[in-house]
């Protein structure tokens, strides 16, 4: 049941939206010119600048608190508010562990189907809330205490808090009655608290028999060895694993509806991989769980080929996959940098940086340019990778027909001969993989740089060889996802809707309108309980005519709260240019865009159930998804160089696409938002916490 909290808000934890410039259209600098956005050291992906949180000192300063430097992905900037807001009932919104093998549809519980674990990994992975510490938990993860009091289990700090505008939200349903009707309501809005909360499944899992996490700890003595044992006894089974890292600390935990779209990321904030000893990351030297990330946590995934298809693929196939992704990731890791080293200075802002992996074209157009083992090459068609995207190329690589590293397709490349000097390596074993690549080293085929990332991620623990002829790529057992990947890469529009559907969806924001009213009529004076009524259109709240207009009201005042959220003009600015705004040439296809935008909006009004949402919020997203429009682009014939800026032309193209590290957490939770029906091909492992995070006792 929900409990009521006498408490307040502190002004540094409330965030209030501010102005954003309008972006003007692009104007390219000379090639390896810096740009103002471009960082000049690696932060975190897609959210907040890292050196807050990564260290052994104290906890950073909470949600609320300005941070210097910090990319605002969605627009809005964190200020201070001038004034703490009561606070009234918080509600457990998820209770029930819905079935898992389910697309979500209508769904705010997850319904993504876990990783099942093997016995060896028994003692190694622990249940959440019988292996944290939960006094440490409130001491350091609990950001939002003041309103939502102390954790009473392990796995609340995993949760989502969304704080609703209870009584703004009446308020906007007020000023549409007439004057003296509003009038009368003046007694009641002093009665209701400013805000509500709701508590969602943001960060946790279906675990079959309950919604929750899962833990695997590092660092101190322990190191990585526990997280290397998980990611080497699932590779066995032809397993990898993503590795989401999360800032539980603050950002992840929610907030004001500012705050979440402020941070716009769910406190996601990279993407690394795990392949058996290997690990993955852009850039090389980032995102290791050791004593010095101790408040920058991850959520460990796994990648399951058989999930993205609807026939029987057989295990050996399956093994011949993996290997075939772990080899594009040693490839791709040695020469493809990170973002800020995009060849297109436009996209070293590794917030807004394209994808290049976007269906089977693009895939293989990739991996033919990787084959020539030359950056300079590939960077005359294709980008540099964000970390996430690095993960999400590599992953997708492994079981297309067209990027399989069989001797028949990549035989007569460098690629090729890389692979066939490499088993000449004087005493080679499949045990002992460095030998080959310190060979090519010696023999110059490889060079220091491209080394020293391979053995900065342990990728020198992949072997390499052909893929044998025999295998096929998943083509033949009919891929669910409509171009054949692993799950479906996210416009801007998905990852801000997926975002408020997982922290503050409507039909939270209806059940905290409707019982704040509720409580306000059982317990107000007479001046309340008239203003309840009124609103009710004079009908008893306890009768069937009363109940049926409290969730009519409740219904308007929720489509109320998320329009004026999403109709904000600065999200709306920063929306549209996440998506390319800028670089479109042209006023009618700019007016393209902001038309579906405005058709994303007139949705909210038109439906009563969440299913009936998501079905109609895709279909828009779908319009947006395959809207082309002329954007500018580099002219191939005149690149420019170090000195001149390249010259620009109109080239018709769809929008920027995202596979940003929030989108792994909801591609694991939620199967039809990764476009692979009732099955979902990431799946969750386990949540990966500091030793420091355990409970007394806890090995």
């Amino acid at each position: 049941m929900p409990r009521v909290e006498n408490r307040t808000l502190p002004a540094n934890e409330m965030r209030t939206p501010t102005a954003e410039g309008t972006a003007t259209a692009p104007v390219a600098p000379p090639l390896g010119a810096t740009t103002p956005n471009t960082p000049t050291a690696r932060p975190d992906n897609f959210g907040p600048n890292a050196a807050n949180t990564n260290t052994l000192a104290a906890p950073s300063p909470r949600p609320g608190a300005p941070v210097a430097n910090r990319p605002d992905p969605f627009g809005i900037a964190a200020t201070v508010a001038p004034a703490a807001p009561s606070v009234g009932l918080v509600f457990n919104l998820v209770k029930d562990v819905p079935t898992a093998g389910t697309s979500g549809l209508g769904s705010l519980a997850p319904t993504g189907v876990s990783q099942k674990l093997p016995a060896s990994l028994d003692g190694v992975v622990k249940n959440a809330d019988q292996a944290l510490n939960l006094v440490e938990l409130n001491d350091s993860f609990n950001p939002l205490k003041s309103v939502v009091g102390d954790y009473t289990v392990a796995s609340d700090v995993f949760t989502g808090k969304g704080f609703v505008p209870v009584k703004a939200a009446i308020g906007g349903v007020a000023s549409q009655l007439p004057a003296e009707a509003a009038g009368a309501l003046a007694p009641l809005l002093n009665a209701l608290p400013d805000i509500s909360v709701v508590k969602t499944p943001v960060h946790q899992f279906n675990l079959g028999d309950r919604i929750g996490n899962r833990i695997v700890f590092y660092g101190r003595q322990r190191g990585e060895k526990d997280v290397i044992k998980v990611s080497t006894e699932l590779r066995k089974e032809g397993v990898r694993m993503f590795k989401q890292m999360v800032h539980f600390i603050k950002e992840s935990q929610g907030g004001a509806p500012e705050a979440i779209l402020g941070d716009g990321v769910g406190g996601s904030t990279h993407v690394g991989g795990f392949s058996g000893p290997v690990r993955s990351d852009w850039p090389a030297d980032y995102g290791r769980l050791d004593d010095n990330h101790r408040y920058y946590n991850a959520n460990l995934f796994g990648v399951n080929y058989q999930n993205g298809v609807r026939l029987e693929i057989p295990q050996a196939t399956k093994l011949a996959y993996a290997d075939n992704a772990d080899m594009w990731d040693a490839v791709l890791g040695m020469i493809v940098p990170f973002a800020i080293s995009d060849p297109d200075s436009r996209y070293g802002n590794y917030t807004y940086n394209p994808l290049d992996g976007q269906d089977q074209d693009t895939l293989a157009a990739y991996a033919k340019s990787a084959a020539t083992l030359d950056w300079n090459t590939i960077k005359k068609n294709h980008g540099a990778f964000y970390c996430a995207e690095g993960q999400y190329m590599t992953a997708n690589m492994g079981p297309q027909s067209r990027t399989l590293i069989k001797k028949s397709q990549f035989g007569d490349t460098k690629l090729g001969a890389l692979i066939e000097e490499f088993k000449r390596a004087p005493g080679l074993t499949r045990e002992h993989p460095e030998i080959g690549w310190k060979h090519l080293l010696n023999k110059h085929l490889i060079d220091d740089s491209m080394y020293q990332r391979l053995v900065d991620t342990n990728r020198t623990a992949i072997y390499l060889d052909w893929v044998p002829e025999s295998v096929e790529g998943w083509q033949k057992y009919e891929p669910i996802e409509p171009n054949g990947l692993i799950a479906t890469p996210m416009t801007v529009a998905t990852l801000a809707w997926s975002l408020l559907r997982r922290y503050l969806p409507r039909e939270g924001i209806s059940t905290a309108v409707s019982a704040e009213l509720m409580k306000a009529y059982e317990k107000g004076n007479d001046q309340v309980k008239a203003g309840v009524k009124t609103l009710l259109g004079g009908a008893e709240p306890s009768s069937a005519e009363g109940k049926k207009a409290l969730a009519e009201l409740s219904f308007k005042a929720s489509t109320g709260v998320l329009a004026g959220i999403l109709d904000q003009k600065e999200l709306k600015e920063k929306l549209t240019q996440q998506a390319g705004f800028a670089e479109i040439t042209n006023d009618a296809d700019k007016k393209k865009v902001i038309d579906i935008y405005n058709e994303f909006l007139a949705v909210l009004p038109t439906v009563t159930n969440q299913a009936d949402l998501d079905k109609a919020l895709g279909a828009v997203d779908a319009k947006l998804r395959s809207l082309e429009v002329e954007r500018f682009s580099i002219d191939p014939n005149n690149p420019g160089d170090a000195t001149h800026a390249p010259a620009m032309i109109g080239k018709r193209k769809g929008l920027m696409l995202y596979t940003a590290p929030a989108a792994y957490g909801v591609w694991a939770q939620t199967p039809f938002l990764a476009g692979t029906g009732d099955k979902n091909v990431i799946q969750y492992v386990a949540t990966a916490m500091h030793s420091d995070q355990a409970k007394p006792g806890v090995p």
